[in-house]
């Protein structure tokens, strides 16, 4: 069954290939990485919210295949293939029952990369984070180890050196014939019964070394994770570093040890070229400063918990459900289900927790990495956010549904297997409708550009796109810059004009500061920047934006969307 779901899940991605240009995100990668590829440092000579460790990710790509539409897709086909890979592997760690192997996987047959196809920077740290969770799992049961082993708390019983062995080993998974319940890893429960040996004995340096080569591979990919997504790598060291409580104390001070060497040795290759190069200040403000003050600023990023349920409760809608009934229930569904998705993982680790489902260390870490997800989400409690934010919170969900089968109530554990059973049937069921749609050629509208080709399934945004590209490379003579406001900095990238300033987007009222603004508008005018474009502006300006354009620039063309501008001969430069 895993196996079944997982290659829907590919397919489902395949068919998403190049669907739907995301002119914001997207954008924002392609431009970043393709001004990397021409020699540019980010911070020193273009700004960006967030770490490069992703768009260092695309520019490999850039520099082997080209600056393309089919280089960015094609690094996000692959990112979804890994993403499906390190979800089965962390599902077989910590479950046993193929229906909870694939019910893990099933969340990413609608909602993994294919809805957001692309190698965005939130895919690439889940990536890097559910890397880590096996990793560093196998660190802390190797530090538990010898540290039991110097204490002299050795198995001797046959029993109990298989209970061992599968701390030891980090298997997630004993037989019950051997002292525990069917897909239960060992746990405090077992331990009185184990024979301690009266003798201490010397842990093997082979064992400490490995222990801490697991603890630094960890610290690395945590390090990765927060130079990706800086709030959600920042929580998941940050939770990891506390789950580190749950070793013996004599375990700890390796484990740190361990940890701060992958992570340091991470920043010594990103952070401090890039603190060289453009300034530690400037890193630090714009990393960190910037995010928390300004982030919000944007209209888009202003979704509370509230507007997030709003946003579900928008699928339920009864015309959809007239036209497409089947497809509309399992998308409505679907997505109630993702935003209840922290509540039903919460409760699933307090019932590990109770009932000592997971060894200590175990429990603690998947813990970490689950509130770090959702922490990521909160500032933003979308669905798409959620999304995001769901791989490690299903795999505790699925836990808890595993455990809840062997429970002696029989109508619970029916319950579970049924819940588990209705809710594989509904992801699976719309990727499959999902796949169908996006198989019928005449429902797609295509969009043509310099840089390749999309396809979409509304008219109005293949229109809207193919417009301003089209106007673009009419009027535009090639080797010129195009600057670009608002937040659709793929246009750039699709027309392959590089842009002249330092921001690959402009968000004026609240994300972009007053100072960024006159920065840009600066170099606009002392660089004599012909060219630029963004959405359309009212007639009458009010912003200081719109009466900057509107004093040194002159509309040439335009579409329901987006306006072309051209600069006004006799604008001026700034003093």
């Amino acid at each position: 069954m895993p196996l079944i779901v997982f290659l829907l899940a590919v397919l489902f991605s395949i068919f998403h290939f190049d669907l739907k240009p995301v002119v914001g995100d997207e954008g924002v990668l392609a431009m970043d990485a393709w001004r990397i590829t021409q020699g540019q440092v980010p911070q020193r000579d273009f700004f960006e919210v967030i770490p490069p460790v992703a768009a260092y990710a695309q520019t490999a790509l850039f520099s082997l295949l080209g600056p393309s539409v089919l280089s960015l897709r094609l690094l996000g086909a692959l990112y979804g293939i890994v993403l499906l890979i390190l979800s089965w592997v962390v599902a077989r760690r910590y479950l046993k029952k193929p229906l909870y192997v694939a019910l893990v996987l099933a969340l990413l047959v609608p909602f993994g990369v294919g809805v957001w196809p692309f190698a965005s920077h939130h895919w690439l740290a889940d990536i890097l984070l559910l890397a880590a969770l096996p990793v560093l799992d196998a660190a802390f049961g190797a530090f538990s180890t010898t540290e039991a082993q110097r204490l002299g708390k050795v198995p001797t019983s046959g029993k109990t050196k298989k209970i061992a062995s599968c701390i030891d080993q980090a298997t997630g998974a004993c037989d019950p014939a051997d002292g525990g319940r069917e897909g239960q890893t060992p746990t405090n429960e077992a331990l009185p019964a184990m024979a301690l040996s009266p003798n201490k004995q010397c842990p093997s340096v082979s064992s400490r070394l490995r222990g801490w080569l697991l603890a630094a591979l960890g610290g690395a990919l945590l390090g990765l994770a927060a130079l990706t997504l800086q709030d959600q790598g920042g929580y998941a060291i940050i939770g990891v570093l506390i789950a580190a409580l749950a070793l013996p104390k004599g375990a700890r001070p390796r484990m740190l040890a361990g940890l701060f060497t992958g992570i340091g040795a991470v920043a010594l290759m990103v952070v401090l070229p890039l603190g060289i190069k453009a300034g530690p200040m400037v890193l630090f403000k714009e990393w960190l400063l910037f995010p928390l003050e300004h982030y919000h600023g944007a209209g888009g990023n202003k979704v509370t918990f509230l507007s997030g349920f709003t946003q579900i409760l928008s699928q339920w809608d009864p015309e959809a459900f007239r036209v497409a009934p089947v497809y509309a229930t399992t998308i409505a569904l679907a997505s109630m289900f993702v935003y209840l998705l922290p509540f039903l993982c919460l409760f699933a680790l307090v019932l590990a927790w109770r009932r000592k489902w997971l060894p200590p260390f175990s429990l603690a870490l998947l813990a970490a990495l689950s509130a770090a997800f959702l922490l990521a989400a909160w500032h933003r409690w979308s669905l798409m956010n959620l999304i995001w934010a769901a791989p490690i919170p299903m795999v505790a969900f699925a836990i808890g549904m595993e455990r809840v089968t062997a429970s002696p109530k029989k109508a619970l554990a029916l319950f579970s297997k049924g819940f588990a059973l209705a809710l594989l049937t509904c992801f699976v069921l719309f990727g499959v409708l999902r796949i169908k749609a996006a198989s019928e050629k005449r429902r797609l509208h295509d969009v043509a550009t310099p840089a390749g080709s999309y396809q979409t399934f509304s008219p109005v945004e293949a229109s809207e796109i193919q417009g301003i590209v089209d106007a673009i490379s009419d009027n535009v003579p090639k080797s010129d810059p195009l600057f670009c406001y608002g937040f659709d900095p793929l246009i750039n990238f699709l027309t392959q004009h590089p842009n002249p300033t330092r921001y690959n987007y402009i968000l004026p009222g609240g994300f972009t500061s007053a100072d960024q603004m006159a920065q840009w508008e600066a170099m606009l005018l002392n660089n004599d920047v012909q060219w630029g474009f963004g959405p359309n502006l009212p007639s009458e300006p009010s912003e200081p934006l719109e009466k900057f354009l509107r004093a040194n620039y002159d509309p040439v063309w335009n579409n329901s969307a987006y306006t072309l501008w051209k600069r006004r001969s006799q604008a001026g430069k700034l003093p």
